[in-house]
């Protein structure tokens, strides 16, 4: 469904396959100093370039995540609501949101 809409996303399965986490984000820009896949929004930071891994303060980071990956409230709360009317007309879910 994410594909269809063209979201990037990260796909979390744990607990031996009962929990799924989705994380919908936005595109990443081609010339942006941080990666935004799973393990750097985890906390493993990879930088591009040493010269900003010396030079980036955690509210850099902050903000490049708050600015470039995520989606607003009302714009993630819209793709969350999707994604849970489509699981919910196919399987029996608990939401954890």
């Amino acid at each position: 469904m994410l594909v269809d809409m063209e979201i990037p996303h990260n796909l979390i399965v744990s607990e031996g396959g009962e929990a799924i986490y989705i994380i919908p984000r936005k595109f990443e820009k081609k010339n942006s100093e941080i990666n935004s896949c799973w393990s750097d929004i985890s906390g493993l930071l990879s930088l591009r370039q040493e010269k900003y891994f010396k030079e980036f303060e955690s509210k850099d980071v902050d903000k490049f995540y708050q600015d470039e990956v995520t989606f607003d409230g009302g714009a993630f709360d819209e793709i969350i609501d999707k994604i849970v009317n489509k699981f919910n007309s196919i399987y029996i879910i608990k939401s954890f949101i």
